[in-house]
């Protein structure tokens, strides 16, 4: 998954993937904070230090993220370690350090998604507007158009109807 999101990360951040506020609702704060400290490990796994993380550190790390960042995404959390795994912030230097992942998450992740999260909301909107771009179908002048969608609409087409509302944004 994580190479995926490092091609595309509008996936990272689509609102279909739940938060980990949501997985420590539905399967409990424990499974939360293990999902967390699996990931964690995955970093530890790839990086170059002579010592592993400590697991006790990483644990109460991964606690301390589920409580202060629940509206995280999964897939967000994911691009993140995926980002850290291809080198992206830098390198761990003698041994893996928690903190280090927290300043990062905190100092780099939180404003590249802050960014990212705009720049795909603008582009969402663009999209959306470029869809309702009103063209008259064949045959229909503006006015005619409009006055069949109303008529549809009465008789309970909810495309027409749809249609029939302004553009959002």
């Amino acid at each position: 998954m994580q190479p995926l999101l490092l091609s595309d990360v509008n996936k990272a951040y689509s609102d279909r993937g739940p938060s980990i506020g949501e997985i420590s609702q539905i399967y409990g704060y424990e499974a939360a904070t293990l999902w967390v400290k699996v990931q964690i490990l995955s970093l530890d796994f790839v990086s170059s230090t002579k010592e592993d993380a400590d697991g006790l550190a990483v644990t109460e790390f991964a606690k301390h993220l589920v409580r202060r960042y629940p509206y995280i995404r999964l897939t967000e959390f994911m691009l993140f370690i995926a980002r850290f795994k291809v080198g992206q912030y830098g390198r761990f230097y003698g041994y893996f350090d928690p903190l280090t992942i927290g300043d990062v998450f905190r100092d780099k992740f939180l404003r590249e998604r802050s960014y990212e999260q705009e720049k795909a909301e603008a582009a969402r909107k663009a999209e959306l507007s470029a869809r309702r771009e009103f063209i008259p179908p064949k045959g229909y002048t503006s006015l005619t158009w409009v006055q069949e969608l109303r008529r549809r609409a009465a008789n309970g087409d909810k495309e027409a109807a749809e249609l029939l509302n302004p553009p959002v944004g």
